[in-house]
């Protein structure tokens, strides 16, 4: 679907009378384990996880610009380091058929034990699985074998530790396979520099969101709502900057601190363009995926673990205002 296929909206005057908000919802994530980039060749020299990293985030961009043509916000997370523990075998009860995994947690590798039920499809029977610290790999009957990172396989298997993923840094792009995937990133450096590798494992998500401009109050009972990628009463890149700024003036991480006053007068003057030029006087942004792990449980130095984040942008005596936990009249639910 083309952007901007409704743009001729934005010109009708009753449209553009009316008060208006954005209310920004998820549209689509994806997360990549940082290491896989990295460590590329872990598997052996015939498989390079790096670049089956980086042609999935190109098939996605393609998709992307396919439909309405989204930017990505990407949020580089640090997340207690978790590893299989190769001391303890893998063990399946009989009965249950639940099959007995052990963790190693953290610099310090505390001890966990996880169960998981695995079922082969083809014969209704327990596959034999193999571990190594970082991958499980899973041996089906027909002789194919599925080959699972930790991190991924945790995530499916819906196993909650109590780990949250800290966001570190929120950027922006419209090449997720180029940035920062490509290392040459001063945030990622800086993540890594500064946090320990020892105790901690960095995942990338990648996110694309709806944006939709509504009407604020209405005398006739009937709500207006607009989809800016279909109006493009703002054009992509300016949309995911703005979304950009909200996310980044919301974590208001540690490690950004360095261009705070810079990223607020952004934000800050794109509120005002907002209001000034298209009668939006303020951003609601839901953020929450629907199936709900520990994968989906995000923090900051400045926000407490949550599956689900809500807030408010607004420009109030010419002073940016973040309003947490105000949820809008609409999700991605």
């Amino acid at each position: 679907m083309n952007r901007g296929l409704f743009s001729f909206i934005t010109s009708n005057d009753f449209y553009k009378k009316l008060d208006k908000k954005w209310v920004i919802t998820l549209d689509k994530y994806h997360k990549f384990w940082f290491d896989l980039i990295v460590n590329y060749k872990q598997l052996g020299d015939d498989i390079n996880t790096k670049d089956l990293i980086v042609n999935k985030l190109r098939n996605i961009e393609e998709e992307v610009r396919s439909h309405l043509d989204k930017r990505f916000i990407y949020f580089i997370c640090s997340r207690k380091k978790v590893r299989f523990n190769l001391k303890k075998k893998p063990w399946t009860n009989p009965l249950t058929k639940y099959t007995y995994i052990h963790l190693l947690i953290g610099r310090d590798r505390i001890k966990k034990r996880i169960k998981v039920k695995f079922i082969d499809a083809n014969s209704s029977k327990s596959p034999k699985i193999k571990l190594n610290e970082k991958f499980i790999f899973i041996f089906y009957e027909n002789g194919n074998t599925e080959t699972v990172p930790i991190h991924e396989f945790l995530d499916l298997a819906k196993i909650n530790l109590g780990i949250c993923s800290n966001v570190e840094y929120v950027g922006y792009t419209n090449e997720p396979s180029r940035r920062p995937t490509n290392k040459s990133h001063a945030g990622l450096a800086d993540i890594l520099y500064k946090i320990s590798n020892e105790d901690n494992d960095f995942l990338i998500y990648f996110n694309t969101f709806c944006v939709r401009a509504m009407q604020i109050e209405s005398a006739l009972g009937i709500n207006i709502v607009a989809e800016n990628g279909l109006i493009n009463e703002i054009n992509a890149d300016k949309e995911g900057k703005i979304i950009e700024k909200c996310f980044i003036s919301y974590f208001d991480s540690n490690l950004q601190d360095n261009n705070k006053k810079s990223e607020e007068g952004s934000l800050k003057n794109n509120l005002f363009m907002l209001k000034s030029e298209f009668n939006i006087s303020k951003i609601d942004v839901y953020y929450n995926q629907i199936n709900e792990t520990d994968y989906t449980l995000f923090s900051s130095n400045s926000v407490r673990a949550m599956n689900e984040h809500y807030f408010s942008v607004s420009l109030i005596d010419d002073n940016v205002v973040i309003k947490r936990n105000i949820k809008p009249l609409i999700s991605n639910e």
